[in-house]
């Protein structure tokens, strides 16, 4: 037997919908996204279940792992700070730590991988459109 498929027997549907309510309380109406300290660990503990059970969750729920969900909330919100006309002085660098990357170059690469272009390539085409 797989082990998330273990593990889904084990979470029923309500304990499944109200996991992805505080999941999803905790990582966007919180933004614990952008603490850089956060893992599933963390998450898994403020829930008061164990890693395997989040796991489970986010696939089911959400279709990504923790790290691709986290990801692509970061990548959502500098996709609109690179939108905001009044956000344009902000370097690359500051739109990626204030989401929540650690380095630059994690946030050019997931920004380009998830999106297609550049960080900058987006701000300069959004400024045309």
């Amino acid at each position: 037997m797989k082990e998330s498929a273990k593990y889904l027997n084990i979470v029923n549907a309500e304990r499944m919908g109200q996991l992805r309510q505080e999941i999803e309380h905790i990582l966007v109406y919180q933004k614990k996204y952008k603490d850089k300290d956060f893992s599933c660990r963390r998450l898994a503990a403020e829930l008061q279940v164990n890693t395997r059970y989040v796991s489970v969750v986010l696939r089911e729920a959400f279709g990504m792992n923790y790290s691709q969900l986290v990801n692509h909330l970061r990548i959502e919100e500098a996709k609109a700070l690179l939108h905001d006309p009044e956000m344009q002085q902000l370097r690359m660098e500051d739109v990626g730590d204030m989401v929540g990357f650690l380095t630059r170059q994690s946030f050019q690469l997931t920004f380009s991988r998830m999106v297609g272009m550049t960080p900058l390539q987006y701000r300069n085409h959004e400024r045309r459109i």
